[in-house]
C-alpha cells in the first residue's frame, strides 16, 4: 500500500464542525479480499460483532444467528455470499466494532485516520464499522448520528450522499417514504457523489442520508470525544472493584436512598463513598490506556491469527505500528495493555524493564531483552505473551540481532 499525503483532519474539519469531502484519500485496494477475510474471521470467531440487519426495508436480527451456516470462501463473491445468508439480493447490514476482527482495517484506520487527527485527544477512542449492501436509500432515512464521522467508500460502485448544513424539515426526517417520490426534499441539502477510495467527514448532530443503487461497501469511523457523562461511563465501565450484578433496592424514603447508597458503596465496592472519584478517574485512565494500545479505537482483536510457528530465539520482533504497550505499576501488580486488554500480573521489575527496553527500540531479539535484563525464562515469556495479544508482530527473521541458542 502506497504513502497518501499528509494531512490534518482536525484542521480541514474545523475542529470536527463542518463536512470535509477528500478524493482519491485512499488508493485502489482489493477491498473484496479484504472484506471476505473479515466476514472468516467473523466465522471463526466465538463472538460475534453486533450488526444492524435490513432485508427489504425490514429489521431482521435474527438472521446473525445463521452467520456461520455458510463459509465465505465457497463463494465466488462477498455480495454471493451475503444473498445467500440473508435470503435475499436487496440487503444492508452494518457491522460495528470491524477493526476486532480485521488487522489490515486496523491498519489502514489507524495510519490513515487516527494518526492524522492533530492534537485531537480520543479519550473515548473511536468505533469502526461497515455497511454492505445494495439498500438504495439508507433504510432509516435522513437522520443525524451523535458522534463524529470519517465515511471511507470503497466501492466497487458509486455512492451518494446528501447533507444539510442546517436542520431540515422535520417532516422529511427519518422517513423512506418520500424519498422516491420527487425530489423536493433534495432542495435544501447538499449533493456529493462518492467514488471508491473518497473519505467523508459528517460533524456530529448533521443530518444526511446515503444512496447505493449496487452493491458496495463504506467503511466509517466514529469518534468518541470526551464530556462529563461520557468519562464518568467510562470511569465506571472500568472500575477495579464491580458492584454485584442484581441489588435490592427499596428507596421509598430519603434516608432510606441515604442508607442504602453508602451500603452498596461501601459493601459492594469496598470503598469509602469518599474515595469514589478517585477510582473513576483511575477508570478513566485505565480506559485510556486500553485505547492507546489498541491504535485509538475501542474493543480488542479476536483470535490469535498469528503465523502458526515462530521460533521466539531467532526472530527480530516489533511493536504493531500505531500501538502502544502502557505500563503501570499499583502496589505488588504490574499492569500491562495489551490491544484493549488490561493484563495484570505479579509486579517483576524485570518485566518492567524489559518493557521499557521495548518502546525504545526499533526491532528487537530475544537476546537484544536477555542482554538488557539478564533474565532469559521472564524475556521469553513476555515475547510470548506480548506476541500472543497482537501487540508485537514479527519485523523479520535477518538474525542481524543474533539468535538464542
Amino acid at each position: 500500500m502506497s504513502i497518501t499525503a499528509l494531512y490534518n483532519l482536525e484542521e480541514e474539519t474545523g475542529h470536527f464542525t463542518r463536512p470535509v469531502v477528500w478524493k482519491s484519500f485512499l488508493e485502489k485496494m482489493d477491498w473484496d479480499e479484504i472484506y471476505t477475510d473479515f466476514v472468516g474471521e467473523v466465522q471463526n470467531s466465538e463472538r460475534i460483532p453486533q450488526m444492524n440487519i435490513n432485508v427489504k426495508d425490514a429489521v431482521k436480527p435474527w438472521l446473525r444467528n445463521k452467520l456461520k451456516d455458510s463459509p465465505v470462501g465457497n463463494y465466488d463473491s462477498l455480495e454471493q455470499w451475503f444473498s445467500h445468508w440473508l435470503g435475499d439480493d436487496e440487503f444492508c447490514v452494518l457491522f460495528d466494532r470491524i477493526t476486532d476482527y480485521s488487522e489490515k482495517v486496523h491498519e489502514i484506520l489507524t495510519s490513515k485516520v487516527l494518526a492524522n487527527l492533530g492534537e485531537k485527544d480520543l479519550v473515548m477512542g473511536a468505533d469502526s464499522y461497515a455497511i454492505f449492501g445494495n439498500y438504495g436509500y439508507t433504510p432509516f432515512g435522513i437522520h443525524p448520528d451523535n458522534e463524529p464521522i470519517f465515511l471511507i467508500h470503497c466501492g466497487p460502485s458509486n455512492k451518494e450522499i446528501w447533507y444539510w448544513e442546517s436542520e431540515p424539515d422535520p417532516s422529511i426526517t427519518g422517513r423512506t417514504d418520500l424519498l422516491e417520490s420527487g425530489s423536493e426534499w433534495e432542495k435544501s441539502a447538499v449533493h456529493v457523489v462518492l467514488e471508491p477510495g473518497d473519505m467523508i467527514f459528517i460533524p456530529s448532530k448533521m443530518y444526511h442520508l446515503l444512496y447505493t443503487p449496487d452493491f458496495s461497501v463504506t467503511l466509517g469511523t466514529a469518534l468518541f470525544p470526551s464530556s462529563a457523562s461520557s468519562l464518568v461511563r467510562s470511569g465506571i465501565a472500568n472500575l477495579k472493584h464491580q458492584p454485584a450484578e442484581s441489588l435490592t433496592l427499596s428507596w421509598s424514603k430519603e434516608n432510606s436512598i441515604e442508607e442504602q447508597f453508602h451500603s452498596i458503596i461501601e459493601k459492594e465496592l469496598n470503598i469509602n463513598y469518599k474515595d469514589l472519584g478517585e477510582l473513576l478517574f483511575q477508570g478513566v485512565l485505565d480506559q485510556r490506556n486500553k485505547i492507546k494500545s489498541n491504535g485509538g479505537f475501542i474493543g480488542n482483536p479476536t483470535g490469535i491469527k498469528q503465523p502458526a510457528s515462530v521460533d521466539f530465539t531467532k526472530s527480530c520482533f516489533k511493536v504493531r505500528k500505531n500501538t502502544e504497550i502502557p505500563i503501570k505499576k499499583v502496589g505488588s501488580e504490574l499492569i500491562l495493555y495489551l490491544r484493549g486488554r488490561k493484563c495484570t500480573l505479579n509486579y517483576d521489575p524485570v518485566i518492567e524493564k524489559a518493557v521499557n527496553f521495548i518502546h525504545k527500540t526499533r526491532k528487537f531479539s530475544l537476546k537484544d531483552i536477555v542482554d538488557e535484563v539478564g533474565e532469559e525464562t521472564v524475556a521469553l515469556q513476555l515475547i510470548k505473551l506480548l506476541y500472543l495479544n497482537k501487540s508485537i508482530e514479527i519485523a523479520c527473521t535477518c538474525k542481524v540481532h543474533g539468535g538464542m541458542k
